[in-house]
């Protein structure tokens, strides 16, 4: 005999991080002035802006630091020349919802 009835389904859509593509972003070298570049600014959670509380960003590039806030900084041993530096966001509240992205950075001297 056939089921009749009401029936429920719950989907559970997960909550995405969204990293856009920075660049092309120029920084000059100054007299060994360390430059920044705040990557969040374009990111979003839940459709609202990124903010420290909310995500961890990370990088895996020796000539350059991250903060965990997404400020991208040139060090003592950046070079001169163009990168392309992927780099991670992670939300703070559930570590596995986490997507990549790519910086693209030229950096000069003089400025």
């Amino acid at each position: 005999s056939p089921c009749s009835g009401p029936v429920s389904v719950t989907i559970t859509v997960p909550i995405s991080v969204v990293a856009v593509d920075d660049g092309p972003i120029l920084l000059y070298l100054t007299g060994g002035t360390r430059l920044t570049f705040d990557l969040s600014v374009n990111d979003t959670l839940r459709g609202m802006p990124v903010s420290g509380a909310t995500v961890v960003y990370t990088v895996s590039a020796p000539a350059f630091a991250m903060t965990a806030a997404g400020v991208l900084t040139t060090t003592g041993t950046t070079p001169l020349g163009f990168f392309s530096l992927p780099y991670r966001v992670c939300e703070i509240g559930v570590p596995t919802n986490c997507v990549d992205a790519t910086a693209n950075v030229e950096v000069q001297s003089g400025g």
